[in-house]
């Protein structure tokens, strides 16, 4: 969509050129997960992709194999393919939210981290904060480039990013206070209510969640810069 990732977005990491994708139709039916957006049909069965970026719909015996543990979609960075599990995007009620899903798993590869040598540089300067819970380090990664993302999707390109928190919310059933300082991020930068995502209420998120917004707004088009800052501010946070 260039609605979304401009001309020059895409020509920056070599994206520009565009080509289709077949997809079974056991995962893509006309009625599939997405079809529910045109911007990415180009008929019943293939799916308009960039010319690095291919998806694959997965089932839920499928995975395990294919690494996708503690979330519906991600992108593989090696080799620049999106992962996502319609199991789960029916469990939470997603079916019709393909743009935002895909806008945000592209644009890992497009914006944040955008490439190995980025998410080197992020991954070395959190780790270096963790110390002894250095094994968390990918994870503090994802949040803080998953931060950086969806403020950019949903302020500049009107994205509906909110409306798949709010959804995955109402299906929760609990959550640790690293994901309530997490989502009250979220609500502080785009000025929603208090616990509308799931925003967590107690003093010291309440406390920190305005410095991790501030983090995500200052260090926009320099992340690496603000990767170690944001490690420390999550860091009491980590189990």
């Amino acid at each position: 969509r260039s609605d979304i990732f401009t001309a020059e977005d895409l020509e920056n990491y070599n994206m520009a050129s565009i080509r289709v994708l077949p997809i079974v139709d056991e995962y893509a039916p006309n009625d599939s997960f997405l079809s529910r957006t045109g911007s990415y049909k180009s008929n019943a069965n293939s799916v308009v992709t960039s010319e690095y970026i291919g998806f694959i719909l997965i089932q839920a015996q499928e995975e395990k194999t294919e690494k996708l543990s503690g979330s519906f979609a991600m992108i593989r960075l090696q080799d620049h393919t999106v992962v996502i599990s319609l199991k789960q995007i029916i469990e939470n009620g997603l079916e019709d939210l393909a743009l935002p899903i895909l806008a945000h798993e592209v644009g890992h590869h497009v914006y944040a981290p955008g490439d190995l040598r980025e998410h080197a540089r992020i991954f070395a300067r959190v780790r270096r904060v963790l110390g002894g819970k250095m094994s968390q380090t990918g994870m503090v990664c994802n949040l803080y480039t998953d931060l950086l993302l969806n403020d950019r999707l949903q302020r500049q390109q009107n994205v509906p990013i909110a409306e798949v928190y709010r959804r995955l919310h109402k299906k929760s059933k609990g959550s640790s206070a690293l994901w309530g300082l997490y989502m009250r991020c979220y609500e502080i930068l785009w000025n929603l209510p208090s616990g509308e995502l799931g925003g967590g209420q107690s003093p010291e998120i309440q406390a920190d969640a305005p410095l991790g917004a501030r983090l995500i707004r200052v260090y926009a088009r320099d992340p690496a810069r603000g990767a170690a800052r944001f490690a420390a501010l999550v860091l009491p946070y980590l189990q």
